[in-house]
Order: C-alpha cells, then sequence, then structure tokens
C-alpha cells in the first residue's frame, strides 16, 4: 500500500496529487510511504517529501503550528471571489492566489509559493479563468466543503491553509484549517493552481520555467523516464552477478530504465554577448540508452549527453549530442558524474568516470572529458582516458599530468594542483565540492560467499548467489 507522505492517507494508484491535501506525488520517495497490508500507516514527515524543480526550496519548520492567518485578497460580497492562501511557521512559506471582481473585471494576485510578499503581482485575467475554477470546483463537489474547519492533532511543522470563493451569484464557500482538508479540496486546489499559474505565465512569462518543462515533459515524452526523481544516495538500480562461460563471471543486465535521468538548465555560454538581449537559455540532458548486445542476451545499458539551447521563445534545440558510454557501469566500484563548472571565459561541461577492478590485467581507469559550452556546440578542450595495470598499482607521474593537463587546459588550476596532491593516487577523483553536479552515480560489488566455487555449478546466465552491484544516486 502507499500513503501520501504529507498528510497519511491512502494514495489512490497512478495518482499525481493525493486526493485529501493535493501533495505532489509524482517526486516522493517511496521507501517513506510503503507498508504492507497489515502495517499501519507511517506518519507524515513533510522534510521527507520532494518538491517541484521549477519551485525554489522548502524553507526549514520551526516552532507551534499556525492555526490561523489573513487571508490575502478583499472579499467582496456583490462580485465574483476566490481565494486559497497557505502558510507554514517558517518565513515566506506557502503562496497566496486570488480572484477579485471590480467594476466588472476580473483581477488576479498571486504570490508564487515560498516568494516574499513584495513579489506578488496583479493583473487582469478573461473570465475563462474564473469560469474554469468553477467547474473544478463542481467537479470536486465544492459545496460539501462549505463550513469546513479542522486542525490535525499533534503536527507540530505543518501547513495551515485558508479557501474561499463566490460565484457573484449568492453562492458561498468557504474553508480552512491546518494539515486537515475536506475530501476533494486539496485535489481541486491542485488543479486550480495549475489553471492560476496558466494565466500568470501568459501575462509574466518565465522562460527558465519553460526550459525545464520542455525537459519534464518533451524530452520525456520522446526518450522516456529513467530513475529520475530517486533521491540522492538511494538505490538506481541492482544489477546481478551471473555466470558465464565454465570458470567465468560477468555483470547481468542492468535494470535502469532508458530515457531521461537528470538535466540542468542555465542562462550563459562561453560565447555569448552579454551586451545583448537575446535569450540564452541552454541546458544540459543525461539520458540513459539501452541498446542489444551483440549476441541479444541482454541489454547494454550505456549514457548519452545532449545539449539543447533556446533563442527564441518557445523554440528549443537540440544543438549536440554524444554517447559517453555504451555501457555505465563497469568493474567491481565506481564513481560517473557529469557537471559544470564557471571558469574565467564562461562555463564549461565536465565528464569524470573512475573504476576499479579485483581482477583482470587492469586495476583502474580514469575518464575526464572537458567541453567549452559555447552557443551551439560543446567544444573538445580535452578528452583524456588512463589505465592502471595491476602491476602498476597507481596511476604514474605521467598520466598524473594528462590529468593536470586537461584541468590546466579548462583554466582550472585547483583541479589540477588537487590531482598532483592527492596520495594515494588510487584514491584520485574530481572535487565535488567545486562542481555543479547535473547528475551521476557510485557503484560497488557485493560477492557471496563460496563464489567462486558457486560459478562452478550453475548454468550460463544465472545469477551467482545474491552476488550484485548496487548503483545509488550521487
Amino acid at each position: 500500500m502507499l500513503y501520501c507522505p504529507n498528510c497519511g492517507v491512502k494514495i489512490v494508484q497512478g495518482d499525481k496529487f493525493c486526493r485529501e491535501c493535493g501533495h505532489d506525488l509524482t517526486v516522493i520517495r517511496t521507501e517513506n510511504i510503503t507498508a504492507g497490508p497489515d502495517e499501519q500507516c507511517p506518519k507524515p514527515n513533510p522534510l521527507l517529501t520532494g518538491m517541484f524543480i521549477s519551485e525554489p526550496p522548502q524553507p526549514g519548520f520551526m516552532g507551534m503550528p499556525m492555526t490561523g492567518f489573513m487571508m490575502m485578497g478583499s472579499f467582496t460580497s456583490g462580485g465574483r471571489h476566490f481565494s486559497y492562501s497557505t502558510h507554514g511557521m517558517a518565513f515566506n512559506s506557502g503562496f497566496d492566489y486570488s480572484i477579485s471582481e471590480k467594476e466588472g473585471k476580473l483581477y488576479a494576485k498571486m504570490r508564487l509559493p515560498n516568494l516574499f510578499n513584495t513579489n506578488t503581482r496583479e493583473f487582469e485575467i478573461p473570465d475563462e479563468v474564473f469560469d474554469r475554477i468553477t467547474d473544478v470546483i463542481n467537479e470536486f463537489n465544492g459545496d460539501s466543503w462549505d463550513g469546513f474547519s479542522g486542525h490535525a492533532e499533534g503536527v507540530m511543522d505543518g501547513d495551515s491553509y485558508s479557501f474561499s470563493y463566490n460565484d457573484g451569484k449568492g453562492r458561498s464557500i468557504s474553508a480552512n484549517g491546518y494539515m486537515r482538508w475536506p475530501e476533494g479540496l486539496g485535489g481541486a486546489v491542485n488543479v486550480i493552481k495549475g489553471v492560476m499559474e496558466e494565466a500568470y505565465y501568459k501575462k509574466f512569462p518565465d522562460y527558465s520555467r519553460d526550459f525545464r518543462k520542455f525537459f519534464e515533459e518533451d524530452v520525456v515524452a520522446k526518450y522516456g523516464e529513467s530513475n529520475r526523481h530517486i533521491t540522492q544516495g538511494y538505490y538506481y538500480a541492482t544489477i546481478p552477478y551471473v555466470c558465464g562461460d565454465p570458470g567465468y563471471f560477468n555483470w547481468g543486465e542492468n535494470p535502469l530504465p532508458a530515457g531521461l535521468l537528470d538535466y540542468s538548465a542555465f542562462n550563459e555560454y562561453c560565447d555569448m554577448d552579454i551586451n545583448s538581449d537575446d535569450l540564452k537559455y541552454r541546458g544540459i540532458a543525461i539520458l540513459v540508452d539501452k541498446k542489444p548486445s551483440d549476441d541479444g542476451s541482454m541489454n547494454y545499458t550505456g549514457i548519452i549527453v545532449q545539449y539543447y539551447g533556446m533563442d527564441e521563445p518557445g523554440e528549443i534545440k537540440l544543438y549536440d549530442e554524444f554517447k559517453v558510454f555504451t555501457e555505465a557501469v563497469r568493474g567491481q566500484s565506481g564513481t560517473f558524474v557529469v557537471f559544470n563548472y564557471k571558469t574565467a571565459y564562461g562555463p564549461i561541461l565536465g565528464i569524470w568516470e573512475d573504476i576499479s577492478w579485483t581482477y583482470g590485467k587492469t586495476h583502474q581507469a580514469f575518464t575526464f572529458y572537458l567541453y567549452k559550452i559555447n552557443k551551439d556546440n560543446l567544444e573538445t578542450i580535452d578528452e583524456i582516458y588512463v589505465e592502471v595495470t595491476g602491476e602498476d598499482k597507481e596511476l604514474s607521474d605521467e598520466q598524473i599530468e594528462q590529468l593536470c593537463g586537461a584541468a590546466e587546459k579548462a583554466g582550472v588550476q585547483t583541479w589540477a594542483d588537487y590531482f598532483r596532491r592527492t596520495q594515494p593516487r588510487k584514491y584520485i577523483s574530481i572535487p565535488m565540492m567545486s562542481v555543479d553536479k547535473i547528475g551521476g552515480f557510485n557503484w560497488h560489488s557485493h560477492f557471496c560467499e563460496g563464489f567462486n566455487d558457486i560459478t562452478d555449478n550453475l548454468p550460463k546466465g544465472a545469477q551467482i548467489g545474491d552476488s550484485h552491484i548496487t548503483v545509488t544516486k550521487i
């Protein structure tokens, strides 16, 4: 069974938002909301819930719950009116959306989620927006909400809300509460919120939001959705170790699905004219690519990087694309990360991978690719791949200088200094704290007891005990 991590109500399979409180269910960590048929629903924990990527980070909460607050917008009994506000104890938490009628015209007043009151905007809207809100209220049996006032006991860091509606013809509905909603209100508000935000962004375009929406909708529609919403530190995939030819073993198929794994949107590139008023939105997508092996026994799970740009409103183009790896997870352990970094001449894109083996001739392998992010292409700065054999044990001076040389070509002397002073050299890595990570993962192996003996008695392709590779999100 699945339960909403915000209010604890049982989730209907396939819903994108909670029918009770309207909480977004597309980005939650499922390990926090699952329960068996004989288990109690876990207690709601707002600190573990997901957030829309297009919204600012949620502030932390502290103190006692707030059970009442002033609603934004003025109520006029003689005209059409709508208002929904939500607030927590943290400064600037929640949002305020309202519509009021003045001299026969409708005006929306909106403070988007988690913004300052000074960011509130008021603008005229067409009647169709209010009519659509009325339709939604009707669809969710809104008259049943009238007079509701509920308070969840024992919840110390939740949200309060207030709802009011008047059709200007004598029909009015009002409700309020703290972490308790009448049936259907949360779902209706989720839809109404989208209706009002659509009107808002028509009046006040947000091209960075449009770019992110392109990744969330268009790229996903074309390439699919990989395990993008996994929380950092949690499993992307578990890959079994399987028997190969007699006395040999291999990894089985990586279950990570094809599609968008991660993305980043930004508004600069290396050769841009900073004095131009042209749009300069750019984005990097990391895609999981599935291709069948030569013998058709499994699918390889590779990585593709794409570079997009928007120079005109609504016109987003694919400028560059390349395949990084045919099979991303190899060896017994490793790290793979795609990142960007701001240099003196503009942003660069980096790809780092380090792999370790406990068998075979190769002991370690390091990949270090760097590219300038230009207006319409990714220009190669350097592409380094070095291997450490079992005899060498660690990177040689020459190999270290290859990595340092790539960093220096990119204008990042601090990386070169970091590589040179790292000891022992088998632990060399990209300094993650200095870069803006777009996406990536770590992996490590588990071998069952008697691993080598088991491989002699299993058919080809069979998993070797519970031996596996665990892939976790960076």
